[in-house]
Parts: structure tokens; sequence; C-alpha cells
């Protein structure tokens, strides 16, 4: 059975850094629902930053056909406390945290929470807890874990992504990560780990530049299709005339 999923990212609800340079978040997000449910999407995985001074609620509220079919991990400007209310499925842990785990078909799906710019000990112990699943791994998390040569990734970076890494190198299994916090296409891999960063729903962030430059010419999500040990996933993104599907290839 293929299972098609909606990766949105960096929705930032409320953030004046979008507001004030005429983003509308609550326009692109509807875009966004609209499109994942023509192109066949019955399932929303948020990666972080949902909203920036903005209410959660206002962001989930507009799910429509997607809720509850929706999964969510924290970004740097979410907080578990305001989330868990809003999200019955999965609890934080008891330091506060919200990452959990499920088996899906061929895959160990796992959640991470990077919102303190870190990897918790707790947390670590959990991940390294799951190598020993024998399936390969689909891992949900905000901040990228291989470094990009990017402004972003010089300024706010996962602070300890290699002892990620070194867990998940354990696995011997591949290990697909799907994250935001860079609102930038990319794809690349390191050791079993291939990682695919999704531009975000709000602002974007110019690749290239040693610098954060942000800019506000196109929005978009991910398009994921996972079907009997096979996962594959496009980019929706709209430049101003409707969205269109882009591919990437993973670098070495």
């Amino acid at each position: 059975m293929k299972t098609v999923i909606a990766q949105i990212t960096d929705t930032h609800f409320g953030d004046p850094t979008a507001l004030s340079r005429g983003i509308d978040p609550t326009a692109n997000l509807d875009a966004v629902l609209k499109d994942a449910a023509g192109m066949g999407a019955t399932r929303i995985i948020f990666t972080g930053d949902v909203a920036v001074g903005g209410d959660p609620a206002a962001v989930f509220s507009r799910l429509g056909a997607f809720d509850p079919e929706f999964d969510i991990v924290l970004g740097n400007h979410d907080e578990a406390h305001a989330i868990a209310p809003l999200y019955a499925r999965h609890l934080p842990n008891t330091e506060g945290e919200l990452y959990y785990a499920y088996d899906e078909g061929d895959y160990r799906y796992l959640f991470m929470d990077s919102s303190a710019g870190m990897i918790g000990g707790a947390q670590l112990n959990w991940l390294n807890g799951h190598m020993d699943c024998g399936k390969p791994v689909i891992l949900y998390i905000h901040h990228p874990l291989v470094d990009i040569k990017t402004g972003m990734d010089r300024v706010y970076p996962l602070k300890n992504r290699d002892q990620v890494k070194q867990i998940l190198r354990l696995l011997k299994k591949p290990v697909t990560v799907f994250c935001g916090h860079y609102p930038m296409p990319d794809a690349r891999r390191e050791y079993n780990i291939t990682q695919f960063v999704t531009p975000a729903v709000s602002f974007q962030v110019e690749k290239g530049e040693p610098e954060v430059a942000i800019h506000a010419r196109h929005f978009g999500y991910r398009l994921i299709e996972i079907e009997k040990g096979s996962i594959k996933s496009v980019l929706r993104i709209n430049y101003g005339n409707g969205f269109e599907s882009e591919t990437e290839g993973a670098a070495g």
C-alpha cells in the first residue's frame, strides 16, 4: 500500500519577519493544504516552527480533512507546553520534550525534538535504543543533521548533530531524514544518512550565501511517497502561478 505524506515546515504564523515583507503565511498554508490534498496526500507531517509570535492553534484549525491525521516535531520557535494541548496523538516525555516513534510497513518512523537547538541526553539514549530495530528508519526533525555550506548552517546549526549522526550510523541500515529550519531545497548523503531539506511555507533563505539572506520569491512543501520499501519525494513549489513539481538528487 502506498502512503502519501505532505511534509510542511516553517509555517511561521504571526512572524513579523514574514509579515513585514508582505508574506501571508495563512494564505500560503491554505494553498499548500489544497495542493497536497489534490496530489493525493492523506497525512501531514509538520517539521517545526509552527508559529512565531502567533497562535499555533490557528495553524491546526486550518487542517480540515488532515486533522487528526498529522504528526509534528518541534522547531526552535516551538514549545512543548504550547503544542501538547493541541496535539493529542503523542504526549511530551517526562522532561517536556516531544519525541516519539512507531512502526509502519517496512520502516520505523522516528520523530525528534530539536527545539532546544540541541538533543539532550535522555533523547539521545532514547534514539540509541532504536538502533537495534533491524529496520530502515525515516527520521523527522526540525534541524538538519548533515551540514550545508550556507549562512543558516554557520549561525543556527544543531549544536550536537555529530552525536546524533554517530548514533544513527550504528543502525547499519538506511536512514532517511526529512527536515526544515534552513528554508531552502537541499538533498545530500553522508554515510547511511540521506537528508532532504524542505522549503518553508513562509519565507526562504538564499542557499549559497555566507550570511542569512531572506527572500519571498516562492514557497512550498515536500510530497513523500512510501511504498514497498521505496521512498520517493518531490518538491511542490509555488512561484506565484500555482505549484510545480521539482526533484532533486541526493549528493554525495
